[in-house]
């Protein structure tokens, strides 16, 4: 998945869009209550329900659902670009 972002009092911009190593989820299902806390940012699994292979988007985290690190510093993170690619679909 490629994903570019800053956060809110950053002005650098990270990217990881033509990393070989993508960042990898597994997809338990939909995010809620009991589900939240398998994944490391929660955030990142919303969208799953509602794109494809290949799918992409713009989103806003709120801290509460990203990483460890965002929910610590109350930091909201904006993703310009995740794109999400499915298991054995090349």
């Amino acid at each position: 998945s490629g994903l570019r972002y800053f956060n809110t009092e950053d002005t650098t911009q990270y990217s990881n869009f033509k990393s070989i190593y993508p960042e990898e989820i597994v997809f338990i299902g939909p995010v809620n209550s009991s589900t939240k806390g398998n994944y490391a940012t929660p955030g990142w699994v919303v969208p799953l329900s509602y794109v494809g292979h290949n799918g992409r988007v713009k989103m806003i985290v709120p801290f509460n659902m990203g990483s460890s690190y965002d929910q610590s510093r109350y930091e909201p993170t904006y993703y310009e670009l995740v794109q999400y690619r499915f298991g054995n679909h090349y």
